[in-house]
């Protein structure tokens, strides 16, 4: 069985201690057949081993040395750990060593968040990498951390949102689409919802590729439920009609009736370069993707008018679209597209 396997079936056994109360998640460190935890038979983390810490976390082959009052001021699953009698704990330095099964990764992301500091947690959240902040969720979930999954889960809503606006507004900021998968994984286990449209839209754009899963740092995968593969099927389908009635909706002579330049031929031919895929990119999921540059690369001719009228149609459609989303990737969220309104030319968004 290869080292990739082996890991991924311990971060299993992990997530399935936490549902069994977290307490299996962690294990004395003396003589139980884990050497790794002995005194000494361990790497000490360069950044977080603090010289009056005191307790030694261990994932992994590295070690921690931390301050045991954060962990159990706002842990419930260390506070509970942590205050039950353990005689057979080795204790290296004169603090106790505790073995998780956590990744060295992710544990390094979780305690930074934590331990004291002099820069705030999430106040520079943009800057953290996917990773980090993904860790850090999980962790925070497993370990019953209520504030640091609410504010991983917030600032995954700048990539992943719920807000028609927000999107409009942070539609380019996209992640890599393999972290959608991850993203799909954490709402599951979060009850976050509100995640699941746009992640299961990237979903999509990974085609084939979606069998592969989301590869961590320390290389375990996380997949996508059957379930989920299913509704990436499905919602394929769906995206790319409704990408292809929006172009429709855009390029409408109505649009474009106050024009006196007779931009609506250059228009006309247009969409018909799109939809005979002369100009590529029409049959996409990425609903989001815009026209409006390549209909003035193409017909340079086009009033400015003209231009602006495409950019705002397209952008009618794309929101119109987004208020569907949940219908679209086949899963309910509560007050996703529950106030639909009026586009510029009749058509109701949502």
């Amino acid at each position: 069985m290869s080292a990739r396997v082996t890991r991924k079936r311990a971060r299993m056994d992990a997530e399935q201690a936490e549902e069994d109360g977290a307490s299996a998640s962690t294990s004395s460190a003396s003589g139980h057949g884990d050497s790794q935890a002995r005194p000494g038979n361990f790497e000490q983390d360069p950044e977080l081993w603090f010289q009056d810490g005191s307790i030694i976390l261990v994932a992994g082959e590295i070690a921690f040395k931390v301050y045991k009052g954060p962990l159990v001021n706002q842990s419930p699953v260390f506070s509970d750990m942590l205050s039950l009698p353990q005689p057979s704990l080795d204790v290296h330095q004169d603090c106790p060593i505790v073995q998780l099964l956590d990744s060295p990764e992710d544990m390094r992301h979780f305690l930074r968040t934590l331990m004291p500091s002099k820069h705030p947690r999430f106040a520079s959240a943009p800057r953290m990498s996917f990773h980090a902040v993904y860790a850090c969720a999980r962790l925070g979930h497993k370990y019953q951390i209520d504030h640091l999954v609410a504010e991983s889960l917030e600032w995954f809503s700048m990539f992943y949102p719920s807000d028609v606006d927000k999107f409009s507004k942070y539609r380019d900021r996209h992640q890599l689409p393999s972290c959608a998968i991850a993203m799909v994984t954490l709402a599951r286990l979060t009850g976050a919802d509100q995640l699941l449209p746009v992640a299961l839209a990237e979903c999509c754009e990974l085609g084939a590729d979606v069998v592969n899963g989301f590869e961590r740092e320390d290389g375990t995968r996380d997949d996508l439920a059957p379930e989920d593969l299913g509704r990436c099927i499905t919602a394929t389908r769906n995206l790319v009609e409704a990408r292809l009635h929006a172009m429709e909706h855009t390029v409408h002579p109505a649009v474009y009736e106050g024009c006196e330049e007779g931009c609506i031929h250059d228009i006309n031919m247009f969409r018909d370069r799109v939809l005979c895929g002369t100009i590529p990119g029409l049959c996409t999921t990425q609903f989001w993707r815009s026209y409006a540059s390549l209909l003035t690369d193409e017909f340079p001719d086009v009033c400015k008018r003209c231009a602006e009228e495409f950019s705002e149609e397209e952008l009618v459609q794309q929101r119109s679209i987004f208020r569907r989303l949940s219908e679209l990737v086949g899963v309910a969220v509560d007050g996703w597209g529950k106030k639909p309104r009026s586009t510029r030319h009749g058509a109701q968004e949502g």
